[in-house]
């Protein structure tokens, strides 16, 4: 086949473009060659360029040395822009070339393999031409192995040299050398009640250091709040938190990439296991057992400076100095499971852990949630439910930063949680709810303590898929022995303050023709000693 097209864009005196594209498709009995190029012209007042992405590729199968597939392509991109007063390219300018070469061996229907290599050219301005400024060769090995239905293993490898052509480039790069391998198995067992999925890698590379910092935003678009904890009316870094009202949010965090890099050893770890019970199969203890289901997963991501070598491919060894570590995340959650989905009762019961450590500009940054919830649920009849809600958190954060140490804290706490929902015929639910949180700061020198009492009554109306409207209210009593306008106060009390605090909500949403749909909302709230809080909101959302 062979396909030709071009186009123009014409804007007066501000832009002039025209687009060339080509295809060429050619099979021979085992052969398949194909080429495409696109090549934009354009000139606008102040610059001019020229835009080329020529590929080819050249595919030879070889059914009787096992199916062997032998592939052959190119692919670049040529990117030259310059002003319009001179043939200096422009600093924006660039190219690149990939010619990789791969063999694909089908040793049976189950066992795939492919060795190839690559090698990539990477160009920059220098005066009028684009000029080689580094390049990278790439070694690489993928197999698939399929055991049945439910298992699948992945294994590939990688080695790539990276080497620089000319040493005045303006990128801060050096020669190195990386490896990058990975584990990938999937299984299903047990007429898919078992399922799971790991994940393994190691890798060298390279991790930048950042630095944020802070956008003011429209209020409730944000991310982060800022408290003026010394009240000198000057944003400092550390005076940002994410706790609190998302009203009050209207700051948002830019990271900063430094020119500073840390060659590092990298280990990633991933496992999933998942086990649905057949509630209603079997009989007797069989039946009990398969009323139980659960779920569970792990990820482990850790980075250490690549003088450590002793142990970095293994995920669990743990005998690593701090100094050798650049960042560590640990996420581990398992949900168990009894008689879920039954129209009777529910029982549910969850831990979680988040650990992690990351190199700031500033220093390291340490932070940890630990967490256990309880859940409960019991149909009285059919329009009244009962729900107990129990929750036990720990929560950490540190810095090694003098500035930022006074937002450390180490947080324990205990929530307990009723809750009981009303069904009121087919368009209206309401609910009452009581909450009891008891926490304590762990730190010197204050030891800060805050008890909290909390009763929310909540209304929804639904109306089919018309429209809906939501109302809740919530009146909490808070007793609070800390410093004021504080980062563990914030913490602690989420934005609310010591003494009695009212909140409230109203949202109306109304669905139109043509997937139109109007929302409207409206949060107040008012702390002892302190005015009211309005905020209102509209919005007209459009789904295409």
């Amino acid at each position: 086949y062979l396909n030709y097209g071009v186009s123009g864009l014409f804007q007066d005196i501000y832009f002039q473009g025209i687009k060339q594209e080509a295809s060429i498709g050619l099979t021979l009995k085992k052969t398949t060659i194909t080429t495409n190029i696109s090549y934009l012209n354009s000139q606008s007042p102040t610059e001019r360029s020229q835009f080329s992405r020529p590929s080819a590729t050249i595919t030879q199968q070889l059914p009787k040395l096992g199916n062997m597939i032998i592939s052959l392509s190119y692919q670049s991109e040529f990117n030259r822009r310059a002003s319009v007063l001179a043939d200096t390219l422009l600093t924006s300018s660039f190219a690149f070339q990939i010619v990789r070469l791969s063999i694909v061996n089908n040793f049976t229907k189950n066992i795939v393999t492919e060795v190839y290599t690559q090698r990539r050219n990477d160009y920059q301005p220098f005066n009028t031409e684009l000029d080689l400024a580094n390049h990278a060769q790439e070694y690489g090995l993928k197999t698939s192995i399929k055991q049945g239905q439910g298992s699948v293993l992945n294994l590939s490898g990688t080695v790539r040299t990276f080497d620089i052509d000319r040493y005045k480039s303006t990128l801060n790069l050096t020669s190195k050398n990386t490896y990058l391998g990975q584990l990938d198995y999937l299984f299903s067992t047990f007429k898919n009640r078992l399922s799971g999925n790991t994940l393994f890698e190691v890798s060298s590379g390279q991790e930048q250091k950042t630095e944020f910092n802070y956008i003011a935003v429209q209020p409730g678009t944000g991310q982060y709040i800022w408290n003026d904890y010394n009240n000198d009316s000057i944003q400092q870094i550390n005076e940002f938190t994410t706790e609190g009202f998302a009203e009050m949010r209207n700051f948002t965090r830019v990271n900063i990439l430094s020119n500073q890099f840390i060659p590092t050893l990298n280990t990633s770890f991933n496992q999933s296991l998942r086990w649905n019970g057949k509630s209603a199969s079997g009989q007797g203890k069989v039946k009990f057992i398969n009323k139980f289901s659960t779920q569970s997963s792990f990820r482990f991501d850790r980075k250490i400076r690549d003088n450590a070598r002793v142990g970095f491919w293994n995920p669990f060894y743990t005998n690593i100095p701090d100094s050798s570590l650049v960042t560590f995340i640990r996420n581990f959650r398992h949900t168990f499971f009894f008689n879920r989905g039954d129209s009777k009762y529910e029982l549910q019961a969850s831990m979680n852990n988040n650990n992690s450590k990351n190199v700031l500009t500033t220093g390291f940054e340490k932070r940890r949630n630990d967490q256990f919830n309880f859940t409960s649920r019991f149909n009285i009849g059919v329009p009244v439910s009962l729900f107990f809600f129990y929750t036990r958190q720990y929560k950490f954060s540190e810095s090694e930063a003098t500035a930022f140490q006074i937002n450390n804290y180490s947080i324990k706490s205990d929530e307990f949680r009723p809750e009981v929902n009303w069904l009121i015929g087919e368009k209206f639910r309401f609910s009452s709810t009581y909450r009891l949180l008891l926490q304590k700061n762990r730190l010197a020198p204050i030891f800060e303590k805050a008890t909290s009492n909390d009763i929310s009554l909540k209304l929804d109306f639904n109306e089919s898929a018309k429209s809906s409207f939501k109302f809740s209210t919530t009146m909490a009593i808070i007793k609070y022995n800390g410093l004021r306008n504080s980062a563990v106060e914030f913490a602690m009390l989420e934005g609310l303050k010591n003494g009695r605090n009212y909140l409230w909500s109203i949202s109306y949403d109304h669905n139109l023709k043509n997937n139109v749909q109007l929302n409207f909302g409206y949060d107040g709230r008012k702390s002892e000693g302190i005015n009211a809080v309005h905020t209102g909101r509209a919005s007209v959302k459009a789904y295409f």
